[in-house]
């Protein structure tokens, strides 16, 4: 996949930007703040940050981004190497490799931070060696980099232009290096970005500090916060046509994160302020049915959605209308509210296997309709009794035998003997999360995740099996918590 500056956003700009430029190292200069604990690189987060993110050293700082776009990035077919790609035709340095970032004289071991007291981050890292670094400059400026500079808090800060109305600016002192990224969309001061980290003052952000830290088990590798109110406020008015948007985040007044792993584990937890309308969330969310944990416990694929669709469409039509979209709108036409399903075997070369899915229902009419057009159902299916509910099997020859019901309310469909027994029970239903996916990769071989991949549509399946089999089991949670809406991804690699 091909990469632009703009492709590449924050990824470019937290980890690789300061690594287009540089200037002559300074080392007098005024007593930093203080560190919070192992991240050394807190010191500088100036006292009232709009967000800021820490890392213990940058080698943790590349290994969560890393871990990220492994964990995230098929979904939206992006991957770690297309990443690195694009950084070396963008920047001639693969930001996410560590010799070649330690090739330009960044130390791995040392602190990372990036933060910014309205948009435009600010990337500061510890230099190993200045000389290094001043080298790869002096590289740089041969090849017709454009600089100016000014003196703030006593440090000389160079800025020079980038492709699509992008600048940079950077500043080195007591070894370590100052990046600053200004958005064509968010014009700031040199001298002000810079002397509000050089001298940061009395932190006020010690609380969502501890809030990041707390989502931990341990310390984390990596940590941060965002205030989400005063960046809506920062970006609305430079973008007024996304105001039907931005005011999905109105309930959001903080986003906490931490991050961590090793070369066998990695967890990543972000937590989402939302106050009273945790509440709403909770109420909105469809209870599932008894045996549904049990169920997928050791299953390859698992995936449930219970967030009320009834609910969630009409909060999010004023954002779909204006970008003339509604991808809920074809739930609708099925009358599918929420739902689940799981897959226990997959056979490619016979396109069958053996799953469970569960659905709730605003009306039935159109699965009605699709069972209407199976010919000769009658003489196909027989009854059967799914704990309190009347169904069907449905026998089709050669093929496979589904197990069914379908009232008013609810859709259940099975393949696999006792299955859809097993997931009903008594009929009982039990809290469940808001959103849940679950892998067991090695469940299936790479042939029938090719096929199953390629059955729905997915791009590249092959490249994405090849991913899938690189862990032994992922997981994804949607949950509130208090007045909390916390996203908790974990995984083991093989």
């Amino acid at each position: 996949m091909r990469l632009t500056f703009h492709r590449l956003g924050l990824v470019a700009v937290l980890f690789a930007g300061f690594l287009g430029c540089g200037g002559s190292s300074q080392t007098a200069g005024p007593k930093a703040a203080q560190a919070v604990g192992p991240y050394a690189a807190t010191r500088w987060i100036p006292a009232r940050p709009s967000y800021a993110v820490a890392a213990r050293t940058f080698r943790d700082a590349q290994r969560g981004l890393r871990d990220l776009v492994e964990s995230f990035g098929p979904l939206v077919d992006v991957n770690a190497e297309a990443i690195s790609q694009g950084l070396r035709a963008v920047l001639r340095v693969d930001a996410l490799s560590p010799d070649a970032v330690a090739a330009v004289g960044v130390d791995l071991e040392g602190g990372f931070a990036v933060f910014s007291e309205g948009i435009n981050p600010t990337v500061v890292v510890r230099l190993a060696s200045a000389a290094q670094f001043q080298a790869f400059i002096e590289q740089q400026q041969q090849a017709g980099l454009r600089t100016q500079s000014v003196v703030s808090a006593g440090v000389e800060v160079f800025t020079a232009p980038l492709p699509n109305q992008v600048s940079i600016s950077w500043a080195i002192a007591d070894d370590w290096l100052w990046l600053h990224i200004g958005l064509p969309f968010a014009p700031d001061d040199t001298a002000t970005w810079f002397a509000a980290s050089r001298t940061p003052g009395a932190p006020t952000w010690k609380a969502d500090w501890q809030a990041a830290q707390g989502l931990a088990e341990r310390q984390p590798a990596v940590a941060g916060f965002a205030d989400v109110r005063r960046i809506v406020g920062e970006l609305g008015p430079r973008a007024p046509g996304a105001a039907a948007c931005t005011r999905l985040l109105e309930p959001v007044s903080k986003l906490t994160l931490a991050l961590d792993g090793d070369a066998k584990q990695m967890s990543a937890r972000f937590a989402l302020d939302v106050g009273t309308s945790a509440t709403s969330i909770t109420k909105a969310t469809l209870a599932v049915p008894e045996g549904w944990a049990a169920a997928t416990a050791q299953v390859p694929l698992a995936a449930e959605w219970n967030l009320d669709l009834a609910v969630v469409r009409p909060t999010v039509a004023p954002c779909t209308t204006a970008l003339g979209i509604d991808l809920l709108r074809r739930f609708e036409d099925l009358g599918v509210r929420g739902g689940r399903a799981f897959l226990r075997s997959f056979d490619p070369d016979e396109r069958s296997g053996s799953g469970v899915a569960s659905l709730e229902l605003a009306h039935k009419r159109f699965f009605a309709a699709q069972l209407d057009d199976i010919p000769m159902r009658s003489v196909l299916e027989r009854k059967r009794q799914f704990g309190p509910y009347a169904g069907k099997a449905l026998a089709i020859p050669m093929f496979m035998t589904i197990d069914y019901v379908l009232t008013d309310a609810v859709a259940f469909a099975a393949v696999g003997d006792g299955m859809l027994a097993s997931v009903v029970g008594k009929g009982s239903t039990v809290p469940g999360p808001v959103v849940a996916l679950a892998v067991q990769p090695l469940g299936l071989s790479r042939e029938a995740w090719i096929g199953l991949l390629d059955l729905v549509d997915v791009p590249y399946p092959d490249r994405v099996a090849d991913h899938l089999l690189r862990w032994r089991d992922a997981r994804l949670a949607v949950t509130v918590d208090g007045a909390r809406l916390v996203i908790a991804a974990s995984g083991t690699r093989r």
